[in-house]
């Protein structure tokens, strides 16, 4: 969810001009709240964030030492645990789905909010989580699911993506700078193979409602353009549904238009979000989301690459062979620094730190650039994830 109000003006004339619009944004923003309250098995997560103005450079301004909590209609409560970063968690709960439930938030500026009542929404499990390729461009990512008994008709996903991918080369070598000298690299220090994680952004939302059966076939997640990295070695995804009430469909499918639709003169206007959180210190003031409470029913799903996929990370840099000096080297090569006194009857290497790669002939080693040698700087982590297959 993006943070702030967006204001579209459109002017139609001979020249344009720096346009600046006049919000009425207090200076703590107007309450956001992110997340699903889940009636399932699993914790349920919500973040607390507050709105900032599109003059503000600030990313995101969450809500610390709130006090968040859970209240049925029969006089249950359940509170939840303060983390970081506007987090806020809920253990399992054990959720009457006869019953009806609220949020009730107290800030620590002495704020209250609530939502309203709502229902527990039936959701059911997902089918399968399937790959398409599209010709050769790429690879649809979707999700198939079914209610036979027609009641959950809107649908909402998140997803974690997860992939394995390696560096250009392996290295068997690395520096120790308390012996000051190269020494074998140890199997738990390779750089070589890494995992990374990304996370949907986008709505993904869908309405069975003008179909006879409550049957999603093929709702697209993502795409995978061809020769993408996600795909090279081992790639997979763990998808959660939610079901959704009509109202909360309605709010997110207005969101997403404001948020994901906006770009063209042909492109519907921005309206504004009326959720079902309210401040009852002050009626007027808007808040940011939608409560709503279903199970959170996920699926992982891991494939390979395709046959027809092209990707390789290949290093346009080349092998250095390097004699082993190592007192001048490892400042050279290893910290970018530039030794004083300067070796004699030795070139400038190219620019940037090297990392060492296996013994050469004699007192020699080959090295490479570290962005040819390790994976984490791709952005990933050399720890493998507990759900690795």
């Amino acid at each position: 969810m993006k943070r702030f109000w967006i204001i579209s003006a459109i002017f139609l004339a001979a020249c344009v001009k720096p346009y600046s619009p006049k919000l009425n944004n207090p200076a703590t923003g107007y309450l956001v709240v992110e997340g699903n309250i889940n009636a399932g098995t699993g914790p349920s997560m919500l973040v607390l964030s507050r709105t900032v103005a599109l003059t503000d450079t600030t990313v995101e301004v969450f809500e610390p030492g709130a006090t968040v909590a859970l209240e049925g209609s029969d006089g249950s409560s359940y509170a939840a645990t303060a983390g970081t970063n506007g987090t806020y968690a809920f253990g399992a709960l054990p959720l009457d789905t006869t019953k009806t439930y609220r949020l009730d938030i107290k800030t620590t500026e002495g704020s209250e909010y609530q939502s309203d009542y709502v229902h527990v929404i039936p959701n059911v499990p997902i089918d399968s989580v399937t790959f398409v390729p599209k010709g050769g461009d790429g690879m649809y990512v979707q999700v198939n699911t079914h209610n036979p008994r027609n009641d959950t008709r809107y649908y909402q996903w998140s997803y974690d993506e997860t992939w394995e991918y390696h560096s250009a080369e392996f290295s068997s070598l690395r520096f120790d700078s308390t012996l000051d000298t190269v020494v074998a690299r140890l199997p738990s220090q390779q750089i070589y193979t890494c995992w990374r994680t990304d996370s949907s952004s986008n709505i993904l939302i869908y309405s069975t409602t003008k179909l006879s059966q409550d049957v999603v076939s093929g709702f697209p997640l993502t795409f995978i353009p061809q020769g993408d990295q996600r795909l090279g070695i081992r790639y997979s995804i763990n998808v959660h549904q939610y079901a959704l009430s009509a109202d909360c469909y309605n709010y997110l499918l207005l969101m997403q238009s404001n948020t994901e639709n906006l770009g063209s003169i042909f492109d519907p206007l921005p309206s504004n979000l009326k959720g079902n959180l309210h401040c009852l210190n002050n009626p007027s003031e808007p808040v940011i989301g939608f409560v709503n409470v279903s199970s959170d029913q996920p699926l992982r799903t891991f494939t390979g690459p395709p046959s027809f996929w092209q990707y390789q990370f290949v290093c346009i840099a080349q092998d250095t062979m390097v004699p082993f000096q190592p007192a001048w080297m490892y400042l050279w090569y290893f910290k970018g620094i530039r030794p004083n006194p300067y070796p004699r009857n030795y070139t400038d290497p190219p620019s940037g730190i090297y990392i060492p790669i296996a013994f050469g002939p004699g007192d020699t080693w080959t090295a490479n650039h570290d962005y040819c040698i390790d994976c984490r700087l791709q952005g990933g982590t050399t720890t493998q994830p507990w759900f690795w297959q």
